[in-house]
């Protein structure tokens, strides 16, 4: 009866599947999918660059006329100091006398900052300076000392030491000092002969809690008084520096020295702006700043009077402790004035409507703070250096993009007013002229508009009005000379603005062609995919007709010729002739398809419907998925969407198993996949409260704990309960049952593996709360630990279940490392889910194996067989990639906010190094935000090998799902609005623009760890009795 049955040779009777020899698919894609895949990422980081070209070209233009300044500045040396990091609340807001909450409790209300409290209420003005994201150290001194708005792609320079590429204060100057952080003193002193500059060594920028971060700033004062009392160092003696040519400098005009301070920003990466760490560094800059001012008060007199003040910061921070964003703790810093041709509090005029406060501490909170209202005058952070112009009596820098903020001028001196005022017009009216000349001559949409290039209207009489301003000003009409420069100055900002973005909507249409072009060239690659191999053959053999090559050539040429003759960016070749290319390309496949395929390969009605349905849920989520970028509730919700439909899925299941005709053996099928539908439903409803907690972290060391405590114990059930039930069918039994699976030993060696991180954890979190310094000795350990948890898994049994679990396991060692909070909670959570989908998929795979067999006139034991090969891409396999890309983004979602670099904190790579490295900081946050999602690849990939389905064609409907999200996120890219929703839609844009290369490392990686495993899908047959 077996040698009839053909079917029971090899047979395992115990786990009723057939042994065949398996297939292990070592190449996840070929030579050609390769090229296709660099093409890929190729186009996709022109299209992220794309957005630059669209909506953040560099305003910067050369050529521009320069102008000269009609009046004196009444002060000789101008002090810039800049506190990093500092956020204008925590600088003016009261705290109880000594920063004692006992105080606070009796209303003992002190300033935090008492010098320059007492600056901004009697002798000076302030207000909140508003920068623009990036938030970073670049852009903001940029921004403070040239005005102008750098585009945030120029965060790449961020700390680079080179000399700015355009005009600034210092450069401006007949002297100056920088003095401060290594990471930004060079950005405006090296390559200039008259900047002198004096910096502390790179190793004492660490963000361990245990350092003295004032110390940075205590020894930046001290420098600056040194050269007040005459100090050459032997760098400037070198370069022929004597105290003769020093004092001569020192006692010139258009003096300017820069104070960087960066111990605030390593104060608020350690201890959080709400720390008292960060507070205390508050006094000790505040005090620095008055032994500052009392030294050049007693270097040049008290009767000087020639030196000019201005404090900021060039960003803030988030209440994480963070920065780099638009969230308005990073965007709203202090600015406080005085000294020379500075006006006071007591001298403002009853109205000024440049001065409105904004924010998210306007109107101003007088109780906190213990300013008043009227008295603020906010200003945009690039307004600065136009004011640290005035003072000095130079115009403003040539590519100064700054309106002069009149206020802070002394009212007493009406003709500074009106000078500085009528020069910053004039200065913004020559950047617009250069502008129009420019666009004129290069502008696409001006060479295709029969009427050539539209000139801003309301700078129509430009000319005459700057004219009248002048002449208003020569007649002593000051007010009414402000007033129409300050107009004039507005407007020609707005004119420059409407320039820059001349070309913008017929950019965004060509970017949207090229999406819309590409996702239907991927479409007809699928197509190519679900055909048979022998018609297929990757597109090989089809061309297309001679006319559709012809008329697709010369419309390429066509485009060609235009854009040399405007001498367009080589960028703009690629936006406009792709499309071209890919339309091309598509319509020969789609028009000789029919010709290459046999009617059985063609897709019916039924799959086509089938496949409609698919795609529109996969579109659908899509768009669920777009809303929460914005809102993490949305996760939230989908996950409990998702529990339910599979809870009414288990029930419909299950129902089924009390079916009179079903058999034993049928039963157990279906009652396994209703078990797997129910559990996936729990995991799925587990992480659902994840996405509601705050992002903003506090450190506490037991919720990291309890997430290794919940991993091990799911990795101890998973060996123990699930594993012998032999799920996927390739993990049997040793042949000596006192042998058991193999693994064992290697399950104990990553459970102390993991127990040691957390030791590491429990340790450093103490030292850092005591603010002991963490010796190196730990540091070590906790890259010890990371790098032997991620091989572990290659010394694992190839085989699916053994193999995810010691992923599983090898990640919650490292991400616990990263943990500060609930992530490491997250992380077993997650990982549970990607194992659920696993088996559920699995359980559904062979229900349906089931229902395929035509029982009639059948009995017999139901039994599976493995299949060793790969089949073609059907309209169902659209979920996994739909499913993969759900979890993938929660997994980005789940403990930050992916789209906010300020949402993930800095604190999470102490345990690695409290040394201020930005790149080496950077790329360990960007590994803890892998982590999870190479846990979730690994799943993936293993179920690609569970359902016979070959990896590339599911990849590629991921990138299709990713572009239509990309593609929208590319028109939410905005320039108006608050600066965080601005710097939020670059995020986003970027994140999904870039999905195709992240993803390419994650399957990378998660390849690494599941080439080994043998194409495993089911097929189901009778057992004849």
């Amino acid at each position: 009866r077996r040698a009839r049955d053909g079917v029971t040779r090899g047979f395992d009777s115990r786990k009723k599947y057939k042994v065949v020899p398996r297939v292990s698919d070592t190449r996840m894609i070929s030579s050609g999918q390769n090229r296709l895949v660099a093409f890929g990422i190729v186009l996709h980081a022109l299209l992220v660059y794309a957005m630059f070209d669209v909506h953040f070209t560099s305003p910067l233009v050369h050529g521009i006329e320069p102008v000269t300044a009609a009046f004196a500045g009444p002060a000789s040396r101008l002090v810039v100091i800049v506190a990093d990091g500092l956020r204008a609340d925590r600088l003016f807001e009261l705290e109880g006398r000594n920063g004692s909450e006992t105080g606070a409790r009796r209303g003992e209300m002190v300033p935090r900052a008492p010098f320059l409290h007492a600056i901004a209420r009697e002798s000076g003005r302030w207000g909140v300076s508003h920068a623009r994201p990036p938030t970073e150290s670049r852009p903001g001194h940029v921004a403070l000392l040239a005005g102008f708005w750098e585009d945030p792609s120029a965060i790449t320079k961020g700390w680079q030491a080179n000399a700015v590429e355009f005009d600034h204060l210092l450069n401006q100057s007949s002297a100056a000092w920088a003095i401060g952080a290594p990471s930004v003193v060079p950005l405006f002193s090296k390559g200039i002969p008259h900047v002198r500059s004096r910096m502390y060594a790179e190793e004492l920028e660490d963000f361990a809690a245990s350092s003295n971060h004032a110390a940075l700033d205590e020894w930046v004062f001290d420098r600056a008084i040194e050269v007040l009392v005459g100090n050459v160092t032997e760098d400037e003696q070198r370069a022929g520096a004597t105290l003769e040519t020093e004092r001569g400098a020192l006692e010139g005009d258009k003096v300017v020295f820069l104070l960087h301070l960066l111990g605030l920003d390593s104060a608020g990466h350690a201890h959080k702006p709400s720390g008292e760490g960060y507070a205390e560094n508050i006094r000790v800059v505040d005090a620095g700043v008055r032994r500052l001012a009392a030294a050049f008060e007693e270097r040049f007199g008290p009767e000087d009077g020639g030196t000019a003040f201005l404090f900021t910061a060039d960003h803030g921070m988030s209440n994480r402790g963070a920065h780099g964003d638009g969230d308005p703790g990073c965007t709203e810093t202090p600015f406080v004035a005085w000294g020379a041709g500075i006006a006071s509090t007591a001298s403002r005029t009853p109205v000024e409507i440049a001065c409105v406060p904004r924010g998210k501490d306007a109107p101003t909170p007088e109780t906190e703070w213990g300013l008043k209202d009227e008295e603020r005058c906010d200003i945009e952070q690039a307004d600065v250096a136009s004011l640290g112009a005035s003072l000095l009596g130079i115009p403003p820098p040539i590519h100064n993009s700054g309106v002069l903020p009149v206020s802070y001028l002394s009212p007493r001196r009406s003709d500074l007013r009106s000078g500085a005022a009528v020069t910053n017009a004039a200065q913004l009216l020559s950047v617009y002229r250069r502008k129009s000349a420019i666009t004129a001559e290069f502008s696409l949409t001006a060479y295709l508009s029969p009427s050539g290039l539209q000139a801003y209207k309301p700078l129509a009489l430009a000319e005459d009005r700057l004219s009248d301003a002048v002449s208003a000003r020569q007649s002593g009409h000051h007010n009414d000379a402000i007033d129409m420069a300050q107009r004039l100055a507005r407007e020609c900002l707005d004119g420059i603005t409407y320039l820059h973005l001349y070309d913008r909507w017929l950019l965004m249409g060509t970017i949207t062609a090229c999406f819309l072009a590409w996702i239907v060239f991927l479409g007809s690659k699928l197509v190519l995919e679900h055909l048979d191999t022998s018609a297929r053959d990757q597109g090989k053999g089809i061309d297309a007709d001679k006319v559709h090559s012809m008329v697709a050539f010369a419309a390429a040429g066509v485009v060609c010729v235009v854009l040399a003759l405007r001498r367009s960016p080589v960028t703009y070749y690629a936006y406009f002739n792709l499309p071209l290319y890919f339309v091309w390309y598509s319509s020969a496949v789609f028009s000789k398809i029919s010709l290459k395929t046999s009617a059985h390969t063609r897709m019916g009605l039924h799959q086509a419907s089938r496949a409609f349905v698919t795609i529109a849920i996969a579109v659908a989520a899509t768009q669920l998925l777009c809303h929460g970028f914005h809102d993490r509730i949305v996760f939230s919700w989908m996950f409990v969407a998702a529990s339910g439909v599979l809870l009414l899925l288990s029930g419909w299941v299950g129902a089924r198993s009390w079916m009179p005709e079903i058999s034993r053996d049928r039963r157990h099928v279906v009652m396994s996949t209703s078990a797997a539908s129910a559990i996936a439903a729990l995991a799925f409803a587990a992480l659902a409260p994840f996405t509601t907690f705050p992002i903003e972290l506090s450190a506490d060391s037991n919720l990291v704990i309890a997430g290794v405590v919940c991993t091990t114990a799911m990795a101890l059930i998973i060996q123990f309960i699930i594993r012998p039930a032999d799920i996927f069918g390739d993990d049997p039994e040793d042949s000596n049952p006192k042998k058991g699976r193999p693994g064992n030993r290697l399950l104990l060696v990553q459970l102390f593996v993991l127990c040691a991180a957390g030791v590491v954890v429990w340790k450093v979190d103490g030292l850092q709360a005591a603010k002991v310094e963490i010796p190196g000795l730990l540091h070590a350990v906790a890259w010890c630990v990371a790098i032997v948890a991620a091989s572990l898994p290659f010394f694992s049994p190839a085989r699916t279940l053994p193999r995810f679990t010691s992923v599983y396991l090898a990640a919650a060692a490292v991400y616990a490392l990263f943990s500060i909070s609930y992530e490491s909670l997250f992380y077993a959570v997650l990982g549970v889910a990607s194992l659920a989908w696993l088996c559920l998929e699995r359980c559904m795979q062979k229900l349906y194996a089931m229902n395929q067999i035509d029982y009639r006139g059948k009995k017999g034991e139901l039994t599976f067989m493995s299949v060793s090969h790969l089949r073609k891409l059907e309209p169902g396999d659209i979920r996994h990639a739909a499913i993969f890309l759900v979890l993938i983004n929660a997994a980005f979602f789940g403990t930050g906010n992916i789209a906010s670099v300020a949402s993930f904190e800095i604190s999470s790579v102490y345990r690695f190094t409290t040394r201020f490295n930005p790149f080496l900081m950077g790329g360990l946050l960007m590994l803890k935000v892998l982590i999870p999602m190479i846990t979730v690849a690994v799943a993936f990939l293993a179920l690609l090998k569970l359902q016979g389905v070959p990896a590339f064609p599911v990849y590629l409907v991921f990138v299709v799902l990713s572009d239509v999200m990309a593609a929208r996120f590319f028109y939410q890219v905005t320039t108006e609005g608050s600066w965080q929703d601005i710097g939020m839609s670059i995020s986003r844009y970027a994140l999904m623009g870039t999905q195709i290369v992240l993803i390419q490392v994650f399957l990378g990686l998660a390849d690494l760890y599941t080439h080994c495993l043998s194409i495993n899908g089911v097929a189901a047959k009778v057992k004849i009795q």
